[in-house]
This record gives structure tokens, C-alpha cells and sequence, in this order.
């Protein structure tokens, strides 16, 4: 809830509700309707939202009165029942039109809201959509219980049958679906998006989209002007507000909030466990990155394993060099991950990389003990070779294998690891393994070398 990039204080939800606060007495000076909502994930990534398990950023926002959420994919991180309790405590409506199942998996949870403000003249639908790719990026068995469906029938299904004015999606699906839906369905007047932490201000058709990047950095805001006569969008005009907690005052009453949850984690998580003699930042798509290199020679070593995987989607934020706490680590594996060891094939060793290749880079995997070459250009790229240590990766052998527990139930789309024998659970979280390896090897430069490489393809 007051988050770090960097190294620097970015965002933070006291000085976002500051600036939220300014905007809502602009609009009431205004005589203007004021409508707050949030495109999901809400709790995920820090250590008052994980030790609560939501509670703490729920609460947050139930004290700035929030119109309306779109359920994101890391609400059900901690379970399905930990969700609904979230939503039972929550004052205000949690949206998701493209998840269904039984009653008792959703929830108090709707598919949209209509509003009749009543200094507007028009009625507001507001439809929330979650990603379909829920069940593979989160708690294990969810499935099972709720169904994820393609959020495009959905939306034409609603905007056909509804007899509102000014159609607003709050999504969780991330840009592109964002814009494919926003080309495909006419009638949608403005998208509120999350899920792939991009900054967006644009247009597609008539349609306005805006996302606000990650970690509380900016609001998004539209205006929108009406007709006063029938409610059609005169005008949308939208922009990204930083939130910069060096230029802004926090908020008492939410600074009081935090206060309260954090005071038990500040001692623990502002303990200094040791030092990096470089920089751990994240690198997108195929290529290696110090922080995937580390999280997974760490994997692989308390696995007791000649190869360690992580998945790049569970590195969580960038480190600088210098003193690291236990909160940087905790922002760094925010998820509640063990270690674990399996036997697999080298085959299916082999099947995995082809995997993490079809991805086109994202979800993608780091890996530790093994050298990878590709042939092709781009996202375009097909395994060429693998080496486990000094030798050539043999299909018909076994080898032991170390990921965390997301992976090995077959996470972002890789399910080959479900297929592991001779499973082993360490009963290790993967950021207390970190926390060790960093305060017994302190100062610990981090892994440099490339792990993988591009080479042309053979004529």
C-alpha cells in the first residue's frame, strides 16, 4: 500500500486518496457526478495486503467509497472463500459478467450495475469482465468451481439486451483484449482497464480506454460531457494523474488506516538482511534477467536439483543495488510459493521449453542449470538446442527438477510440470529461501550470465 520502484516511494494509497478526495470535492463544486471504480487485483504485492489476505485494501476502499470494482485474477489468490469473504465485506459491488458457476462460488459477485445519478441524465451500465486465463495464473482447482468465458459474446450479449444510455466496462483483461473488444462491439462508451500494467490513454472508434500502469502510480480520469437532453457523450477526454508521494500530502484518515495494519510488519519487514553488489531488473519476453536467474539457481538449490524453472510473471518488482530488507524481498515474491522438486523426463524438460517459445515471451520461464539457443527473430523463435550443464539435455533420461508451487501445478499454461514423478515439498516458501540465500552470501552480486541465446536459422 506504499509501494517502492526503484528504490524510490511511488504511488502510495494515502496520497492516492488524496488526490481522489480533490477530484470528488472538484466534481461536487461542480455540480458534476463523481464515479470511482478499480480494474481488480487489488490486494496482491505487498505485505499489508498478503498478511491480511485483502482485508486491509478492502477496508481502504471501503473509506473512499468506491462505485464499482472489476474482480481481477490475484483476488482468488488466497482461495475461493477468502474471496467471497473479501466481497462480503467490501461496500461496494465487485463486477464479473463473464464468470459464472454455482451461487455459492460467486458470491454476492454481479456481471454489471446500473446507475441513475441524479445529476446525470442518462442511466450508466457498468459491466466488469475478468481474464479468461484466471484458472491458469492463480489458486490451483478454481476451474472447477467457476467458469471464465470469452468476454467479447458476453459484452455484445449485455449492450444488445440493455436499455442504458453510457455503457462503461471496468475490465481485467489487459490492453489488447481491451482494444479487440472496443473495435468489435459498437456502443461501448469508455473501457477502465487493468491486468497488463499499462499506461494507456486512447481511442479506438468512439470508444476512450484508459489503464493506469501499476503499485497506485496514477489515476486515470475521464470526463465525459452528456447531452443534457438524452444523455449521449458529447465529449471524452481522458488522462493519466500522477501520484507522487514527495509532491502531495497523504491523506490522515487513510494514513491512519495503514498505520494501524503496518505498525505489527514494519519492525519484521524493515530489517536489513544484506546487500546486492548490482541491480536485480526484470527483463520481458525470452531473454535472461538477474532476478530470474537468481530466483531460479535458488529454486534449484534448495530443491536439491540439476534444473530450476520460474516463471517470469512471479517476479514482481525491480531491486537496486545496495541494503535490501525483508520488504524488498516480500514485494520481489509477494506469493505465498514453496519449493518443489519433481522427476521429469528430459523430453519433457524439452516440452516445456517449446512451450515457453510458443508463449511468444509472455508467460514466459527463467531457468537455472541449463543453456538454451532458439533459432529466428522476434517472438518467431523455435528451440534449437539444450545443454544441462556441460552436456547435451538426453530425452530418455531423468532428470531432478526444482520450481515453485505455482509452476508445479501446471501455472501460465505449462502443464507438462503436473506430469512430474517423485514430487517433493521442501514445506520452504520460495521468499523465505531468498531471504536466506541473500543474508548468508551478502554481498551477493547476481547471477550475469545469458542462459539463453538467439541464433539464425540454418538455410
Amino acid at each position: 500500500m506504499s509501494p517502492v520502484l526503484r528504490g524510490k516511494p511511488v504511488g502510495g494509497y494515502a496520497h492516492l486518496a488524496t488526490m481522489v478526495r480533490a477530484v470528488r470535492k472538484e466534481c461536487e463544486e461542480r455540480k458534476a457526478t463523481f464515479l470511482l471504480t478499480d480494474g481488480g487485483d487489488l490486494f496482491q504485492g505487498t505485505p499489508i495486503g498478503n498478511e491480511t489476505k485483502g482485508v486491509a485494501m478492502v477496508e481502504a476502499m471501503n473509506l473512499l467509497a468506491y462505485d464499482a470494482v472489476a474482480v481481477g485474477n490475484h483476488e482468488f489468490d488466497f482461495g475461493l472463500a477468502n474471496f467471497l469473504a473479501l466481497v462480503e465485506r467490501a461496500r461496494f459491488p465487485m463486477l464479473a459478467a463473464n464468470m459464472t458457476g454455482r451461487k455459492s462460488a460467486l458470491g454476492k459477485v454481479r456481471p454489471f450495475l446500473v446507475l441513475a445519478p441524479p445529476r446525470t441524465p442518462c442511466r450508466i451500465a457498468l459491466i466488469g469482465l475478468i481474464t479468461t486465463t484466471t484458472p491458469d495464473i492463480t489458486t490451483r482447482g478454481l476451474a472447477e468451481l467457476v467458469t471464465f468465458s470469452d468476454p467479447l459474446p458476453v459484452v455484445r450479449a449485455l449492450l444488445r439486451e440493455s436499455d442504458a444510455d453510457l455503457h462503461i466496462l471496468i475490465t481485467h483483461l489487459g490492453r489488447d483484449t481491451d482494444r479487440a473488444i472496443a473495435a468489435a462491439v459498437p456502443g461501448i462508451d469508455l473501457i477502465l482497464g487493468g491486468h497488463s500494467h499499462t499506461a494507456i490513454v486512447e481511442r479506438v472508434g468512439s470508444t476512450l480506454i484508459l489503464q493506469t500502469h501499476s503499485r497506485g502510480m496514477s489515476v486515470a480520469r475521464a470526463d465525459l460531457r452528456l447531452d443534457p437532453e438524452g444523455g449521449k457523450v458529447l465529449s471524452a477526454e481522458g488522462q493519466l494523474l500522477p501520484v507522487d508521494p514527495q509532491a502531495s500530502e497523504a491523506d490522515p484518515a487513510m494514513a491512519r488506516l495503514i498505520a494501524g495494519y503496518g505498525l505489527e510488519l514494519k519492525e519484521r519487514l524493515g530489517r536489513v538482511l544484506g546487500r546486492l553488489t548490482a541491480p536485480l531488473h526484470r527483463v520481458r519476453g525470452f531473454d535472461s534477467s538477474a532476478p530470474g536467474c537468481w530466483m531460479a539457481d535458488v529454486l534449484r538449490a534448495r530443491g536439491k536439483a540439476e534444473i530450476g524453472f520460474m516463471n517470469k510473471g512471479g517476479i514482481r518488482c525491480d531491486l537496486e543495488a545496495g541494503e535490501i530488507t525483508a520488504g524488498d524481498i516480500y514485494r520481489l515474491m509477494p506469493f505465498e510459493n514453496d519449493v518443489v522438486a519433481m522427476d521429469l523426463t528430459g523430453a519433457e524438460v524439452r516440452a516445456l521449453l517449446v512451450r515457453h517459445f510458443q508463449q511468444g515471451g509472455y508467460p514466459a520461464l527463467e531457468w537455472s542449470g541449463l543453456m538454451v539457443e532458439a533459432e529466428g527473430s522476434g517472438e518467431a523463435l523455435r528451440l534449437a538446442s539444450v545443454r544441462v550443464g556441460e552436456a547435451a539435455l538426453e530425452d530418455g533420461r531423468v532428470y531432478r527438477v526444482a520450481t515453485n508451487g505455482f509452476l508445479a501445478t501446471g501455472g501460465d499454461g505449462f502443464g507438462t510440470f503436473r506430469d512430474g514423478r517423485k514430487v517433493e515439498r521442501f514445506g520452504l516458501l520460495l521468499r523465505d529461501a531468498l531471504a536466506e540465500d541473500l543474508e548468508a552470501r551478502s554481498p551477493l552480486t547476481p547471477p550475469a550470465e545469458a542462459r539463453f541465446a538467439r541464433r539464425a536459422p540454418v538455410r
